[in-house]
């Protein structure tokens, strides 16, 4: 069943300090149901590292986390749907109940590219690995061919090389057990030759470094 956007009411809405707690409460409960186990130790830890020593960063803090809660609150009630619902959004099509990725445009992937572009030029990696063939003819180029040129190494602007290979959602879809070992097995291949690779380029770095002293 299709959630429906609930469109707040202006005069329903309390003010004051009531229509404070009324925007924050949504949000609250939501950052509330974040704290994993995992969130929880880090907490503990953090207390029994430092104890009151950072109590002063609340002042900081807590404007942006009210900041933050009220919009969470506030775009659970516009959209019907939680944050990461609203975030995470991605194109598909429906194949009876399940929902099938659906591949990019290629106006879609030109408009992303330059947000691309910005990461890998501040990671500076020394490898990108494609998973997929949306990925790699975003990253490599139109023309290539990812079954046919899947775990070759390309020169690349920003990084010493790029390579593609298949996505992993593509192993699960093989249509038996047979199948699906080989293509894991060669998913694992693939990545062996980057670890490969990874290894060769870094001794050609350790090389350059000592000749240069």
């Amino acid at each position: 069943m299709k959630r429906r956007p609930i469109k707040p009411s202006p005069a329903a809405r309390p003010k004051g300090i009531e229509g404070f707690f009324a925007d924050l409460g949504p949000g609250l409960i939501t950052g509330c149901a974040d704290d994993d186990p995992s969130g929880i130790s880090t907490y503990s830890m953090a207390g029994a590292l430092f104890g009151y020593s950072f109590l002063w960063s609340a002042l900081l803090s807590f404007p942006l986390m009210v900041t933050l809660q009220t919009m969470c609150g506030r775009l659970g009630l516009v959209t019907g749907r939680g944050l990461a619902g609203v975030v995470k959004h991605f194109k598909f099509e429906h194949r009876g109940k399940r929902r099938i990725h659906k591949k990019p445009s290629n106006s879609e992937i030109v408009a992303c590219k330059p947000w691309l572009e910005a990461e890998l030029a501040f990671i500076q990696p020394e490898i990108i690995v494609c998973l997929g063939a949306t990925a790699a003819q975003a990253v490599i180029g139109k023309n290539h061919r990812l079954l046919e040129e899947r775990g070759n190494f390309f020169p690349h602007a920003i990084a010493k090389s790029v390579m593609a290979t298949v996505h992993p959602s593509s192993i699960l879809r093989a249509i038996d057990s047979g199948r699906r070992r080989q293509a894991y097995r060669s998913f694992v291949d693939d990545l062996k030759g980057v670890r490969r690779e990874l290894s060769r380029t870094q001794i050609g770095r350790t090389k350059s470094h000592a000749a240069d002293r």
